[in-house]
C-alpha cells in the first residue's frame, strides 16, 4: 500500500448513526441522481452498501453517496469513473474537501491542512513612522 493510501484512509467518515438519517432515495433525489443510477452504483461495486436494503444512512454511507454523485453529476462514465478511483481505498466515504486527485500523479493525495498554512502568516508591511507615503525620500 502506497503511504498516501494509508493517510486517505484516516481521512474516511465514520459510520456513526445521524439524528436525523437521511433515505436514500431522498438523498439521492436531492443529489440530482436518478435513483437507478444510485442502484448501479451498488451493482457496480462502487457504493458499499445496497441503497434498496438500508432504511436511514449513517454518516460514512451519506458522505460516500454524497462523494460519488459528484462525479455522476458532472457526466463521469462508469470507465472514467473506475480509473479514477482505483487508487482510491474503499469505501468511498470521503469529504471532497479533504481530499484532491492529483492528474499528473494519477492518484489521490490529501489536502495539506489549512492550519498548516495558517500557521505562518506573512508578516505585515509597514510603513515607518513619521514618514508621509506622498512624499519622495
Amino acid at each position: 500500500m502506497h503511504p498516501d493510501e494509508q493517510k486517505l484512509i484516516l481521512l474516511q467518515v465514520g459510520d456513526q448513526k445521524l439524528l436525523f438519517a437521511e433515505q436514500p432515495k431522498e438523498l439521492s433525489r436531492k443529489l440530482g441522481l436518478s435513483w437507478r443510477a444510485v442502484v448501479k452504483l451498488h451493482a457496480d461495486g462502487l457504493l458499499s452498501f445496497d441503497p434498496a436494503v438500508v432504511q436511514g444512512l449513517d454518516e460514512g454511507q451519506e458522505a460516500e453517496l454524497r462523494f460519488l454523485a459528484t462525479f455522476i453529476t458532472s457526466d463521469c462514465d462508469t470507465s472514467l469513473l473506475r480509473k479514477l478511483l482505483a487508487t482510491l481505498p474503499k469505501p468511498y466515504k470521503y469529504r471532497p474537501d479533504d481530499i484532491y486527485y492529483n492528474w499528473e500523479l494519477k492518484r489521490w493525495l490529501p489536502r495539506q491542512s489549512s492550519e498548516a498554512s495558517d500557521a505562518a502568516p506573512a508578516p505585515a508591511v509597514e510603513e515607518p513612522a513619521g514618514k508621509d507615503s506622498a512624499t519622495a525620500p
